[in-house]
């Protein structure tokens, strides 16, 4: 029961007595009540506070909206100690061992982010500003989020601001919390019909402003930096002194540089109107094509004139909405250059999907739906790829994380369904130009979303995307008939339907059933070719997510590595104030889920600063053992070639039981019985040929006394790979289970993989360079007891170059591999000549394979 003393403090009592003896009865807490611990918690994190506004809607007056002190938060970022070893403070030049200049994070772009201020290069902008002077670019992002779907359909409207000090290796990571929310917008009011003299376009129209204003007043402490005008001078003066996480104080010019957002988010931040790009002057009928010159910038002093003139004839022309932009109040900001791309929307749920409605839709025309499916759903293992559990006809919807995995083989799985000799049998001229057409345009389109996705750029990558692009629009037109409208698919239904009444009238004019029946079959061909004319005069490709892909090329330049501004970032950092709202009452919620999510991150930022401080400062003992296991975010891993190690794992033991002197015991294997137990025949010979070619002075005197060594089977081999651009390192972990189910399912499990045969050369991306891929059949461990030596070895099918061609062949551009033969496959091997888990699709059942280097973005 509860008792009260006489101060007033409450007290837990079970009969009389204290419910443990460590308690003290005089012990006054100092938390009196949940609002005493919110404001200590406030204390400790020392964030920027909440201010609430209000904004008025036409149909809705006084509605609140939150937000934070955008130049605060920056302050709060850079002076985080859990980002000590993340933040930069210098824009910087960096090279890669060619000596070409590489665009990775946002301070190693051209010129440096210093050209955000319109300022000269980095070395004259330095001097103009001073050696203390440093800009943090604010990075904004935008994304309305469900909250519930059946309940109210609530919704949440989020703006959350990082700083491109940063770097994107931490930033983008949801456990860094380098992301904060600086305001909660309200959701626009639904639009209403009937109301006279205010139109749904006009409630449009007013929605926007409002949204517009509320960002205006965010922005602002952006636009006090500026005190006289926009030049140098003014932002040195108006530059904010702020306390860094390295325990200096630095003049800052805080400063906007991108708005991560979706296209139609864009439309609203940039106020423009539906189906047009909002970064240059591009009209809607040529977005599906690629200019020879590029378009022009969005001139947004212009529209700003014709805004101040109420000129809102020449707005319309320029596909702009008659809203005041709240970034033409920042006085160094053009707005069509803070657009970053989307990785998330505009690639994998963009491109992607409509990439996979075309194949649909061209594998339906030439009926290799089937084949495709076979192949998708007997895809082979890749570590960061998962196989599909669902066949591909039974997919409704993709997800983008589908679509990323998807991209990565839809290449190979396209051209083996195209390729398969059993249907390619009797196949004409005119469709094998088809198909052909058709592998080089999905080549090209996928291989410039995957280099896209790279996470470092030079001017030669950057060359090959545009070069992607301008092969894809040459091969596009074999999609064309798949891009049509419903309005042009039910015009092509109706005048076939009509050719056919006419084409009725003709059968009475023909006595036999041969006539007819050919002259049916005419008809058909006629009515194929008016649908097919009809279809393709109404088709196009003029949809702006495909005329966005135009702009990478300039972006990577302007940004960086594209992936790091991808709206995946937003989409996760949602679930904080999605937990926050669970959490809640649902009833005005807003400032519930402020209130917990400010509490909650204020903890997960204290702990994560204790831990940067722990490493400099001695703590309490009960610090540190809380804190034991924590790392930073910034911490990773850098490639070492001793790190690159082979290493056995899984021992499979064989429950053999024979009887013995002292009862029954387990017998120890021997290589013989390894061969018995795997299946491997020619295991003991193969095991022989290898160590007399590789250890000469070790092996022993015949086939029979190797059969006695001692031996051991496992199933898996855990193998360190550097990725594709040195830098970080992928476990490959490659199975093989024998005879035995993997994990019970229907047939036991053998990778393929990479073995080295000679030395690797340079320059020679997507060929084979001096390695073979092979099934894995066996992993053995066995001892030489008499030189005390152990050898790790692994029993492999090899295959070979098709036509000991070993470059890239076809027009998708890749390696195939077929059988050698069943005397010359086989091969015992170091397992240390191991180098990875290869990925092969197959093009002729048990002969061919395609040999799928974009599972790992490496291109040729």
């Amino acid at each position: 029961m509860l008792q009260s003393d006489a101060k007033g403090h409450r007290h837990v009592f079970q009969d009389g007595a204290a419910a443990s003896e460590g308690i003290d009865r005089d012990f006054e807490s100092p938390i009196q009540s949940g609002e005493t611990w919110r404001q200590l918690i406030r204390q400790i994190a020392d964030e920027p506070s909440w201010e609430k506004g209000h904004v008025d809607f036409h149909l809705q007056q006084n509605v609140g909206f939150y937000y934070q002190n955008i130049q605060e938060c920056a302050q709060y970022l850079l002076r985080q100690r859990a980002y000590v070893d993340s933040l930069v403070f210098e824009a910087t030049t960096e090279y890669d061992q060619n000596k070409q200049r590489v665009y990775s994070e946002l301070h190693s772009r051209t010129g440096g982010w210093r050209n955000k201020l319109k300022l000269t290069p980095l070395l004259d902008s330095q001097r103009l500003l001073g050696p203390n002077v440093t800009v943090v670019p604010i990075l904004l992002a935008s994304d309305q989020t469900h909250l519930t779907n059946f309940s109210g359909d609530k919704k949440l409207w989020p703006v959350y601001m990082s700083i491109g000090n940063i770097v994107s290796r931490v930033r983008n990571k949801p456990s860094a919390h380098a992301w904060v929310p600086i305001a909660l917008l309200p959701v626009n009011p639904k639009r209403m019909s009937g109301i006279s003299g205010w139109t749904k376009k006009d409630q449009g129209v007013d929605s926007l402003q409002a949204f517009h204003d509320i960002m205006r007043t965010v922005l602002r402490p952006l636009v006090h930096l500026y005190e006289d005008g926009s030049d140098t001078d003014s932002l040195q003066a108006g530059g904010v002194e702020m306390l860094c996480t390295d325990e200096k104080v630095r003049k800052c010019v805080p400063i906007l540089c991108t708005w991560h957002a979706d296209y139609m988010e864009n439309i609203n931040i940039h106020g423009i109107k539906l189906n047009l790009c909002p970064m240059c002057t591009v009209p809607k009928e040529a977005l599906g094509t690629l200019p020879k010159t590029a378009y022009s910038q969005r001139y947004h002093l212009r529209y700003q004139q014709y805004l101040r003139s109420k000129n809102t004839a020449l707005l319309d022309k320029h596909g702009m909405k008659p809203i005041s932009n709240a970034l033409w109040s920042l006085p160094t900001v053009s707005p069509q250059e803070v657009i970053s791309p989307d990785i998330l929307h505009n690639i994998h749920s963009g491109i992607m999907e409509h990439l996979m409605e075309w194949i649909d839709g061209f594998l339906k025309k030439h009926n290799r739906l089937s084949v495709f499916d076979d192949i998708r759903s007997n895809i082979p293992p890749y570590p960061g790829y998962f196989r599909p559990n669902k066949p591909y006809r039974s997919v409704t919807q993709w997800s983008g994380k589908e679509m990323r995995y998807f991209g990565r083989v839809i290449l190979a799985c396209f051209t083996a369904a195209l390729r398969h000799q059993v249907d390619n049998q009797g196949m004409d001229g005119a469709t094998h130009v088809s198909f052909s057409k058709a592998i080089k345009a999905v080549r090209y389109l996928s291989d410039f979303c995957l280099m896209a996705q790279y996470p470092s750029h030079t001017q030669e990558t950057v060359t090959y995307m545009k070069n992607y692009l301008t092969k894809f629009h040459e091969y596009s037109d074999v999609f064309i008939e798949f891009r049509a409208s419903k309005a042009a698919k039910k015009h092509a239904k109706k005048a076939a339907k009509e050719l056919a009444l006419d084409q009725a009238t003709l059968y009475d004019y023909f006595k036999t059933a041969t006539q007819k029946a050919n002259l049916r079959k005419e008809h058909r061909e006629d009515r194929a070719a008016l649908v097919q004319d009809i279809v393709q005069c109404n088709s196009s490709f003029n949809f702006p997510k495909l005329h966005l892909l135009s702009h990478y090329a300039e972006q990577v330049f302007r940004f960086g590595s594209l992936p790091q501004y991808s709206t995946e970032i937003s989409e996760a950092i949602h679930k904080p104030l999605k937990d926050a709202y669970r959490r809640s009452n649902k009833v005005d919620a807003t400032e519930q889920i402020l209130d917990i999510y400010t509490r909650t991150h204020s903890m997960a930022m204290l702990e994560k600063n204790l831990v940067a401080w722990s490493r400099i400062l001695p703590l309490p003992k009960e610090y540190l053992d809380a804190l034991e296991g924590r790392e930073l975010d910034g911490e990773q891993s850098k490639v070492d070639q001793e790190q690159l190690i082979v290493r056995l794992m899984q021992k499979q033991h064989i429950e053999e039981i024979v009887p013995g002197k002292h009862g029954k015991r387990r017998r120890d294997l021997k290589l013989l019985d390894v061969a018995d137990e795997l299946h491997l025949p020619r295991l003991v010979e193969l095991t022989y040929k290898f160590l007399q070619l590789h250890y000469m002075h070790a092996c022993p005197a015949d086939e029979d006394k190797l059969a006695t060594y001692p031996a051991e089977i496992f199933t898996a081999i855990d193998i360190k790979v550097p990725d594709f651009q040195g830098q970080e390192i992928q476990r490959h972990i490659a199975r093989c289970t024998g005879t035995r189910r993997f994990r019970n399912r229907s047939a036991p499990r053998a990778d393929w993989v990479w073995v080295r045969y000679k030395a690797k050369e340079d320059n020679r991306v997507g060929e084979l360079n001096g390695r073979i891929p092979g099934k894995l059949k066996g992993i053995i461990r066995v001892y030489d007891e008499t030189e005390s030596v152990v050898y790790e070895l692994a029993y492999i099918t090899l295959l070979r170059a098709k036509n000991n061609n070993p470059k890239p062949q076809g027009e998708e551009g890749m390696v195939r591999v077929e059988n050698r033969g069943e005397d010359k496959s086989d091969r015992v091997v170091n397992v240390s000549d191991i180098e990875g888990i290869a990925h092969l699709i197959e093009l002729e059942p048990g002969r061919c394979w395609i040999v799928n280097s974009r599972i790992d973005y490496v291109l040729d």
